[in-house]
């Protein structure tokens, strides 16, 4: 299961970067190059956006889960070292 969460996490990093790369490309195609081509308004551009936005919460979430977890992990740790110590003042 962790593996599948790590494979999923990466995939949707990399897909994040490149549906951004497609809409920055129709952008600037549209405005600066010609703007009668239509790719902004075309349906294949929201079907992009809609990945993209996917894959943006995908990976947000993830990131937010790494980061609490990260969290959680220091506190444990740092309660585990105030009861060593607690129990060190204890013994002395």
């Amino acid at each position: 299961m962790k593996k599948l969460l790590n494979l999923l996490q990466t995939t949707a990093a990399h897909v994040n970067i490149i549906c951004a790369g497609m809409i920055l490309t129709f952008l600037v195609i549209e405005v600066f190059f010609n703007p009668y081509a239509g790719f902004i308004n075309h349906s294949y551009t929201k079907i992009v956006l809609s990945v993209w936005v996917a894959a943006a919460l995908l990976t947000s979430i993830f990131s937010i889960a790494a980061q609490r977890s990260e969290f959680r992990r220091r506190q444990r740790e740092a309660a585990r070292r105030r009861r060593e110590r607690e129990a060190r003042r204890g013994n002395q």
